[in-house]
C-alpha cells in the first residue's frame, strides 16, 4: 500500500497536473502545432508515470529481496545458536558424568577391598580415571 501511495504522490498526480497545465497552455496554439504540443505534453506525462511505476516496482522487489535475506540470516543465526547450545549441554552432561565417576573413584580409594596392595589400588584408580576421561 505504501508503494501505491508513494507512486500516486510522487508521479501520477503531479504529472497529471503538469500534463493538464501543458494541455491548457497548448490551447492557445493553432492547428497542427496544437496537436503536436498536446501529443508531446501527454506523451511526456505518460512516460513519467510509466517510469515512476517501474521505479516503484523495482523498489518493491528490492525490499522483498532484502527482507528474505534478513529472514534467512536470522534463521541461520538461530540454527547456529541451537547447535552451540546443544554442544554446551553435551559438554555439561559429560562434565557431570566425569564428576560422578571421579566421585566413585574417591569413594573406592577411601575404602579399598581387603587384600589389595597399594599398587593394585593405584592401578585400579588409574584405570578408572582413564576410563572416566575417555568416556
Amino acid at each position: 500500500m505504501a508503494y501505491v501511495l508513494s507512486f500516486l504522490a510522487v508521479a501520477a498526480v503531479p504529472l497529471a497536473v503538469a500534463g493538464y497545465g501543458g494541455h491548457l497552455a497548448a490551447k492557445v496554439l493553432e492547428g497542427s502545432e496544437r496537436r503536436r504540443a498536446l501529443s508531446i505534453v501527454w506523451a511526456l506525462a505518460a512516460l513519467g508515470v510509466l517510469l515512476s511505476g517501474v521505479q516503484q516496482i523495482t523498489v518493491y522487489r528490492s525490499d522483498r529481496l532484502h527482507e528474505a535475506q534478513q529472514a534467512a540470516l536470522e534463521a541461520k543465526e538461530e540454527q547456529e545458536h541451537q547447535q552451540l547450545q546443544a554442544r554446551l549441554d553435551a559438554s555439561l552432561n559429560h562434565e557431570e558424568e566425569v564428576r560422578q565417576e571421579l566421585g566413585s573413584i574417591v569413594s573406592y580409594l577411601h575404602t579399598p577391598p581387603p587384600r589389595m596392595s597399594s599398587r593394585d589400588v593405584a592401578d585400579a584408580a588409574s584405570k578408572m580415571v582413564e576410563n572416566a576421561m575417555h568416556h
